[in-house]
């Protein structure tokens, strides 16, 4: 394996593993909205007042918060990994330039790679 080629294999699995880390921080937004979703309506079919488990709410309202600044800090790191790029000897590499819906590589300019 070249230089090179041991730099684009490096440049994607850290690309690959932001990625992921991305897809992880959405998917956690996404489960606490749902469950911050259903417990009206399952509260009611308890027979639960209104009144009753306001603190799960604000839990629930804390976590959301909390998940929001992590992926903003994940959208941080994701620009200063691209900085960093064009920084370094990966500037010259093809990283990156799919959607999150598409597996990395196959479309894009890592189509070029993964080729």
């Amino acid at each position: 394996m070249t230089r090179r080629e041991s730099h684009i294999q490096l440049a994607q699995s850290v690309a690959d593993q932001l990625f992921a880390t991305e897809r992880a921080v959405d998917d956690a937004m996404c489960s606490i909205a749902g469950l911050t979703q259903s417990l009206p309506a399952k509260a009611r079919e308890a027979g639960f007042a209104a009144t009753r488990g306001q603190a799960v709410y604000d839990r629930l309202v804390e976590a959301m918060a909390a998940q929001a600044r992590a992926r903003s800090a994940v959208v941080e790191a994701h620009n200063a990994l691209a900085d960093l790029q064009t920084e370094s000897v990966f500037r010259s590499m093809p990283i990156g330039g799919g959607t999150k819906d598409e597996k990395p590589g196959t479309s894009g300019r890592l189509a070029v790679v993964a080729a």
